[in-house]
């Protein structure tokens, strides 16, 4: 029994070996030489080191051991997380015909994708038959981060509410960056500016960590009321380390206003719309707490009682709202009705500049207000903000009412010349 055993064991080994031998065989070719960028693979110590984003030149040389109708060679990058969605980045391939005993070299172009880890790498090489049997042959190389001018990358740059405005409106940016380099980088400005309107904002940091990523949110721009409608492009800009640069631009629509601060004659400024909305711009709404307020004052100058429908949009992303006494409400004619808005921020909102819209809705109107909610950390009650709004919210009531007064009076006095119909200021 041990004889037979160890018999059939040899038996094993050599079929094995032979098995081996000739899938080796199958392919008649030997790699003689692989470089990067110039530098031979093989006599290297340790590994070649490359960075991030740069194009790489690999260059391969074969000897046929026999005749090659149907060859192809595969040359990529191991190891990289998102090699699926960037193949074309990490893998070349080329097929080939080759003489017995003949030397050829080929030339591969591969980049480092921006997004790989700084660590050590497999550099393979693969050469299959027509028969699907494959020679490959393995290369440590070293993935080190961007070079310095180019490490901080901006890798989102993004606007709320629209990238469409009207005049006179706000706009939110956001702008994400990371430093993909290998040192900490100091001094760290990003500024999001419209060149063709001269208007600019801009957040600092001091330090950016290497592989660190910081999100830059409270950059907020107004558009001018009375500049042209049209497509304005809109830069953002991150200057690091003293001299170093990096841009990137996205377009806007810049569509007319309603309100224009130009002058006019009396018969131009005559309105085509009997109702003003009054409220404030922008609140403070601290998260965990009941929110801020907003007093919205609505004024119907037409001759009958109007309906009001109140509703606001872009909000449920990161907050509530509410609305007291109703978001309905019935408005007499030549009267001015208050309705208090609450916003508040859920407990994963993001802190910082949130844009929403709010809509004063009638049978023959639609008025559309941008606002700002300043979202912030804390646990504190919304007590001041709330007394805030509402103080804000009696001083713009008074001087409606007064005005209101004025202009029932001055109706009065012009008798039978025609229906009230004389402009007042409307905000957005």
């Amino acid at each position: 029994m041990k004889k037979n055993s160890i018999v059939l064991l040899l038996v094993a080994l050599m079929t094995a070996t032979m098995a081996t031998a000739a899938a080796s065989a199958a392919i008649p070719v030997e790699i003689t030489k692989v470089e990067v960028n110039g530098f031979d693979l093989a006599s290297m110590s340790g590994y070649e080191d490359v960075n991030r984003g740069e194009e790489i030149e690999v260059e391969v040389y074969l000897h046929a051991l026999g005749d090659i109708d149907n060859g192809e060679i595969e040359v990529s990058i191991d190891g990289y997380r998102y090699k699926a969605y960037e193949h074309e980045l990490v893998t070349d391939y080329q097929r080939f015909k080759m003489n017995n005993d003949s030397n050829r070299k080929f030339t591969f172009q591969l980049e480092v994708p921006v997004k790989m880890d700084k660590d050590s790498f497999d550099l393979r090489v693969q050469i299959t038959g027509r028969t699907g049997d494959v020679l490959e042959e393995l290369f440590p190389i070293g993935v080190s981060g961007l070079d310095e001018e180019d490490a901080i990358v901006i890798k989102e740059f993004s606007v709320s509410p629209s990238t469409v405005v009207e005049a006179g409106r706000p706009l939110s940016f956001k702008v994400k960056v990371k430093n993909y380099g290998d040192d900490d980088l100091d001094d760290i400005s990003v500024k999001v500016a419209i060149p063709a309107l001269g208007i600019a904002d801009d957040e600092y940091l001091d330090e950016l960590n290497a592989d660190e990523t910081e999100t830059f949110e409270e950059l907020l721009l107004r558009i001018p009321q009375c500049v042209d409608p049209g497509t304005y492009t809109v830069e953002a800009t991150v200057m690091f380390d003293e001299y170093q640069v990096t841009k990137q631009t996205m377009t806007i629509t810049v569509l007319e206003g309603d309100v224009c601060g130009g002058t006019a004659d009396e018969d131009d400024k005559k309105p085509t719309s009997k109702t003003v909305v009054t409220v404030p711009e922008s609140q403070e709404v601290v998260m965990g707490t009941t929110g801020g307020v907003y007093p919205v004052m609505i004024s119907n100058l037409g001759s009958t009682a109007k309906t009001y429908t109140l509703t606001a949009s872009g909000i449920d992303a990161w907050g509530t709202v509410r609305f007291d006494p109703a978001a309905v409400v019935v408005v007499q004619p030549e009267s001015v009705k208050t309705v208090y808005m609450y916003v508040a921020a859920k407990e994963d909102a993001q802190a910082g500049a949130q844009v929403f819209k709010l809509t004063v809705e009638s049978e023959e109107e639609s008025k559309q207000v941008v606002l700002t909610a300043n979202v912030g950390e804390g646990d504190t009650a919304s007590y001041d903000s709330l007394r805030r709004g509402l103080e804000i919210g009696l001083i713009i009531l008074v001087v409606i009412l007064i005005i209101l007064g004025l202009i029932i009076g001055f109706n009065k006095i012009r008798g039978d010349r025609g229906d009230y119909d004389e402009e007042s200021q409307t905000y957005y």
